[in-house]
């Protein structure tokens, strides 16, 4: 089922991480949190891994992911 909709189970579970990922990158109660801490929290097993995953199905960097929500909040 899921193959006939482009995707695997690993896909679908990446996916989710980085939905929650984003949501706490834009929360201000997670403002203290380094991008690292929330990646691992998330489930990612580095940085790195983080960062490519966030990247690829977002666009951006948690990083700048991250700066965008704080100044669209200003």
């Amino acid at each position: 089922m899921l193959a006939e909709h482009g995707t695997s189970v690993p896909r679908l579970i990446a996916r989710r991480r980085v939905e929650m990922a984003s949501r706490m990158l834009r929360m201000p109660s997670y403002a203290e949190q380094t991008v690292e801490a929330i990646g691992l929290r998330c489930g990612f097993s580095s940085a790195a891994q983080f960062s490519r995953v966030f990247r690829e199905q977002s666009g951006m960097s948690p990083s700048e992911a991250r700066r965008y929500a704080l100044a669209a909040r200003a």
